[in-house]
């Protein structure tokens, strides 16, 4: 799942994410409010202190996906 800030902040600057890729999200007109509306609409019920579990991830599986996918982290 993501977090409204961070959807928020795709939406006003989408290429951020993945810099490294051509871009396809739209840069659409709108101004932080709005972006920040859009954010709550699509995720109502993050109040920003979700905890995350990291319970069996793997680091290394996970930058080998960032590396092929051309993630620039």
């Amino acid at each position: 799942y993501y977090r409204r800030e961070w959807l928020t902040n795709f939406l006003l600057d989408p290429k951020s994410a993945r810099p490294r890729l051509r871009p396809s999200m739209p840069r659409l007109a709108m101004t932080v409010d709005e972006a920040r509306d859009i954010a709550a609409a699509l995720d109502p019920d993050d109040d920003g202190q979700r905890a995350r579990s990291l319970e069996g991830a793997d680091a290394a599986r996970g930058k080998a996906l960032c590396d092929a996918k051309g993630c620039g982290s």
